[in-house]
């Protein structure tokens, strides 16, 4: 009787990173519809976020960078950032 033909293991398995995706859902993979929105709300909420944040770390941190001394405004852009 012949022994049955071993299956080649590709690169993902060697690596421990195969897995499973048959819940991953192609049509729709960030759930975006399902929650009732779409594609365009969702890139215009993230550029707001990313506008007031690049507004909020240089304001925040002049305004304290005044009271402090402009010497600490380095540090206190990082904590702004960190603090956000």
């Amino acid at each position: 009787m012949a022994a049955p033909a071993q299956r080649k293991s590709t690169w993902l398995e060697m690596l421990g990173l195969a897995g499973d995706f048959s819940h991953f859902n192609k049509a729709d993979p960030f759930n975006v519809k399902k929650v009732g929105s779409d594609y365009r709300t969702e890139i215009r909420a993230g550029l707001t976020t990313f506008l007031a944040m690049a507004y909020i770390l240089p304001v925040n941190s002049g305004m304290l960078s005044i009271a402090m001394g402009q010497e600490f405004r380095p540090q206190l852009v990082c904590a702004t950032a960190l603090a956000g």
